[in-house]
């Protein structure tokens, strides 16, 4: 629960994209409590009760105060390069969040080092608890926000080390103090107006509606995958700014009196006047409808039904219950149909077809330019999305993207292959792109694209030229218009063509590599003019900022995981522990679980993500759904001792076949549920998982207990080397992703668990030329 809930937390404060980091934080933090335990041999000498009550205490108070602290930092990921002291908070925040998870790893470590015959049983115990925190995780953070489920995670480890404080009465007095302050701490918390729970309010944010007057916000609240804060309308007739993760994305929901208003001036700056005037009483779907501002312009211009697909429920409820009346009670219209789901799936569930499919900006001028986006999986602009989209319009019917300028020429690339695989004779006639007029530097921030189910008439022609005199626009590419535009450029190569002129990865997104912001290669992470770029505010989407990030975030884990966790061992047990017969082997195996298991989880995560339609139901789904049947799978390692010499590397044998069959049998699964609810969704999401999880759980109790007996001090080095493959396998694991793609990041996951298995194999039969039995 702890690791989700401060995955939410920096989310707000930071950006959501930094799931992959608190995942290597967390083990970090376990890795470091197995060399704290090898090279601290005086804890082994404190009483068993006495040093669980110690760690439960410790996570309860370091889980506040880690989180205080690190919320002071002015920590700016996307500045890592341009301003060299990022690394050193980036380090300190590594530590920091640490410390919870090294003070609970320490207590399973102290149960395994002193209790290894029943590894599987501990191990078990560990990974089922961790999985129904994240069940439980979405209801508390509904109930409590994002930091309130923090100190309901300190509240459990309070009640964790009340458990163990049966010896001297100060263990108990420290304990009940730590459950009475945190117990009161969360009646406080909740005794808030849920205005005053922002994630850490008055400190340190690189999100500015944290730098608001809290007067300025009328209403916020949290869910699984997103905090929404409704501010107060800058003016009297306008609309109401609703900021979605403090300032990620934003959406407003329209000011409606007696009747429909015409557009503003932002509207007009969205090119959404010409979309109107494209179709006569169309038949509309807004995917993504916010706060219902777009569906308030269509139906005031003639829309004969309007179908609003917004994935998040507070904002449906929002515009349905709490500002129904200050919207007008807009989704009462009976030509409304507003829908919560993610657009994908109602897409495959929807026989309907639509003349205008409208997809607006939804992300702010910040999240652009900080470059937080190169990071995202976005399964809504992916080549496979657009060929959905295309064919539920009708004919003629057209598809309207508003995104920056460098987003749509990626999108015009996609479109050129999405219609040439459905057979039109010339894509090039059913493409028009639009933008307005750039501030500064090369790209606009606004630039819009159509795609039309058939070639564009002579007279929407015109009125595309039009339009862009009466309003300023310009018209980038229109069909039969002769230029040497980016998109001229890319309209008139062949599919698997370099863009001449443009030095970035243009390619379209598809469902396998659905970073659709990942424009630039690895390399150019050596360009010298890479630091001054980006020190720029905005225009950093012609820098590799996300790139950066990834591969800092890589440099500072191997870092801290060399210094933290081998270090330590070779200073207080120098090489003599590792002198033991076959070292090498057992390294090899737990550095390969380690690496191994981390890029599963990165895979399934980004590729469920498509099916559950939120990258947060995906993490606490997969998370949940692997850690519980690992925990089952643990439990049954424990009946190996029955089992013959052979058994454990069959297993392995096992956890790699099922990792291939699930890494390919999974786009024909999706093609078939995409259209189950949600909740039949998440339960296909954890029937998948089962078989895989429960052959996951038996590989490393069983290594432990096969290390156990044969070097019984190599444990906690090899415990601290799962920890550091785990820690680098999280940021590696997302470059591996973004460059090759998911599928190949799950099938390196099968090489490396081959590797163990062949570890397995050469310990297995060493073992039986010395007559030691696992």
């Amino acid at each position: 629960m702890l690791e989700l809930a401060l995955t939410r937390v920096l989310s707000v404060l930071v950006w959501y994209h930094f799931a992959f980091l608190i995942v290597g934080i967390a083990l970090l933090g376990f890795g470091v409590s197995g060399t704290l335990l090898a090279a601290l041999p005086g804890l082994s000498r404190i009483p068993r009760e006495h040093l669980l009550a110690g760690c439960g205490v410790g996570f309860g108070v370091s889980a506040v105060v880690g989180l205080l602290v690190v919320g002071c930092i002015p920590f700016r990921p996307f500045g890592i390069l341009a301003d060299g002291t990022q690394v050193f908070y980036l380090a300190i925040a590594f530590i920091l969040l640490s410390l919870p998870f090294i003070f609970a790893g320490a207590a399973v470590g102290t149960l395994l080092l002193r209790r290894p015959e029943v590894a599987g049983g501990i191990y078990g115990a560990d990974l089922a608890g961790a999985g129904l925190g994240c069940l439980g995780f979405s209801p508390a953070i509904a109930t409590l926000g994002g930091a309130g489920s923090v100190l309901l995670a300190a509240l459990l480890g309070y009640a964790a080390a009340g458990c163990f404080s049966r010896g001297p009465s100060v263990f108990r007095r420290w304990t009940l103090a730590g459950i009475l302050s945190v117990g009161g701490l969360s009646g406080a918390w909740l005794a808030l107006p849920a205005t005053n729970r922002s994630p850490l309010a008055g400190i340190h944010s690189a999100k500015w509606v944290f730098q608001l007057d809290p007067e300025h916000i009328l209403w916020a609240e949290w869910n699984a995958f997103s905090r929404i804060d409704v501010l107060a309308p800058p003016s009297p007739e306008g609309p109401m700014p609703v900021v979605i993760d403090g300032g990620a994305a934003t959406a407003y929901i329209p000011r409606i009196g007696a009747g429909l208003e015409a557009e503003d001036g932002d509207r007009v700056r969205d090119g959404l006047p010409l979309i109107h005037q494209m179709k006569i009483v169309p038949d509309v779907l807004v995917v993504g409808a916010g706060g219902g501002i777009d569906v308030r312009d269509f139906l005031a211009n003639g829309a004969r039904s309007v179908t609003a697909v917004e994935i998040n429920p507070i904002l449906n409820r929002l515009v349905v219950r709490q500002y129904a009346d200050f919207a007008g009670h807009l989704y009462a219209d009976p030509r409304v149909h507003w829908v919560t789901e993610d657009a994908r799936s109602f897409l495959r569930r929807s026989a309907r077809s639509y003349d205008i499919i409208y997809a607006g900006l939804t992300i702010t001028n910040a999240a652009s330019a900080s470059g937080a986006l190169g990071l995202t999986e976005n399964h809504t602009l992916t080549l496979e999305a657009m060929q959905e989209a295309l064919e539920h319009l009708t004919e003629g019917g057209i598809l309207y993207l508003l995104r920056s300028e460098l987003d749509i020429l990626r999108l015009v690339i996609t479109a050129r292959e999405v219609l040439r695989q459905s057979g039109a004779s010339e894509p090039r006639a059913s493409i028009a792109v639009l933008r307005h007029p750039p501030r500064g530097g090369r790209y606009s921030q606004r630039a819009a694209l159509m795609v039309r189910r058939g070639p564009f008439t002579d007279a929407e022609r015109l009125l595309i030229d039009r339009y862009a005199q009466e309003y300023g626009w310009e018209v980038r590419y229109g069909p039969g218009m002769s230029g040497d535009t980016p998109f001229h450029r890319a309209l008139g190569m062949g599919a698997a063509e370099p863009l001449p002129g443009v030095p970035l990865l243009l390619e379209p997104a598809t469902d396998d590599r659905p970073f659709f912001n990942h424009f630039f290669p690895w390399g150019v992470l050596a360009c010298p003019g890479l630091w001054g770029s980006l020190q720029a505010r905005y225009g950093i989407e012609e820098t590799s900022a996300a790139e950066a990030v990834v591969a800092g975030v890589l440099g500072v884990s191997v870092a801290l995981g060399a210094g933290l966790l081998l270090l330590p061992l070779w200073v207080s047990h120098g090489p003599a522990a590792l002198k033991a017969p076959r070292t090498a082997a057992r390294f090899v195996y737990f550095l390969a679980l380690g690496l191994g298991f981390l890029f599963l989880e990165i895979g399934f995560i980004e590729r469920f993500s498509l099916l559950l339609g939120q990258p947060a139901y995906s993490l606490a789904a997969v998370l949940g759904g692997l850690l519980i049947f690992s925990g089952l799978g643990s439990l049954l390692s424990l009946r190996s001792d029955r089992r013959p010499e052979w058994a454990w590397p069959a297993l392995l044998l096992g956890i790699v076949a099922a990792i291939l069959l699930e890494t390919h049998l999974l786009p024909r699964v999706f093609r078939a549920i995409l259209e189950w609810s949600l909740a039949g969704r998440v339960a296909a999401v954890v029937g998948l998982l089962a078989p895989l999880g429960l052959l996951l759980g038996t590989a490393f109790p069983l290594g432990v207990r096969r290390a156990g007996q044969e070097a019984p001090g190599q444990v906690p080095w090899l415990w601290g080397a799962n920890g550091f493959a785990s820690v680098t396998g999280s940021a590696l694991g997302m470059m591996v992703a973004m460059t090759f793609g998911l599928t190949a990041l799950l099938n390196m996951a099968a090489g490396v668990y081959g590797v163990a298995l062949l570890s397995a194999v050469w310990q297995t039969r060493g073992g039986n030329r010395e007559g030691v039995r696992g």
